[in-house]
């Protein structure tokens, strides 16, 4: 469980990582555990698409079925993960970041 950066009450949940895929799960956004798979991988950074993810507004209302990605940047001593919400009905969506820290530039 990784600390969000502006709400330490809340956590991004990551299990069953590899390579190629991760299941993910924010609080702040009270989702389900969504599979992603990799996408693109650049120099320091990695790009997960997945979809099936349900969220709840702050409102209450529940959306289903919702694409989602999930950005993994590695700086020199942490790394960061973006959980970028994709609905069309609610574009201005913020991220829900979280940072991974105390760690080396050695991620293999």
């Amino acid at each position: 469980m990784k600390v969000h950066e502006n709400d330490p009450s809340t956590y991004i949940i990551i299990s069953n990582y590899d390579r190629n895929s991760m299941d993910i799960k924010s609080e702040k956004f009270n989702t389900n555990t969504v599979h992603v798979q990799l996408e693109e991988c650049k120099l320091g950074q990695a790009t997960y698409r997945g979809s099936g993810l349900s969220y709840q507004l702050h409102d209450g209302t529940v959306r289903d079925n919702i694409d989602f990605s999930v950005r993994v940047v590695m700086l020199d001593n942490y790394i960061q993960l973006s959980f970028q919400i994709e609905d069309p009905e609610h574009p201005n969506l913020v991220e829900d970041i979280a940072n991974i820290e105390g760690l080396s530039n050695n991620y293999d």
